[in-house]
């Protein structure tokens, strides 16, 4: 695909985003009959999947807690006290693929931006 091309698929692409929103915002976003039917439908959806949802919820229980106490502790920037304390979620949370980071707190007095300070007033 050369220049041309890219740029035609991605002026179409654009164009038919803006359609479709247009559309949306002009048709449809106001209309009750649509929204009374969404809702109808959803809620037959809820009835019908409520078991679902519920074992879905019982099998990621753990990782649910797992995920919520490591952003508590990255919130506070103590990572290592999570790592130290709650090892079994950190492994956890590896082997369900997220990443997990450990926390590397540098000292406030840093000896090498003392030297470039001096080296700029100089």
């Amino acid at each position: 695909m050369d220049e041309n091309e890219i740029n035609h698929i991605v002026k179409m692409y654009k164009i038919k985003r803006e359609r479709e929103f247009n559309n949306y915002h002009t048709k449809y976003k106001y209309d009750e009959n649509l929204k009374q039917r969404n809702r109808e439908r959803s809620k037959i959806h809820y009835q019908n999947n409520m078991d679902k949802t519920r074992d879905n919820y019982k099998i990621n229980y753990e990782l649910h807690k797992a995920k919520s106490s490591y952003s508590y502790y990255k919130k506070l920037n103590k990572l290592d006290k999570f790592h130290e304390r709650h090892a079994d979620k950190v492994k956890l949370l590896r082997d369900n693929g997220f990443k997990v980071q450990h926390s590397v707190e540098l000292p406030i007095d840093l000896p090498m931006i003392k030297v470039v300070e001096e080296q700029v007033e100089a």
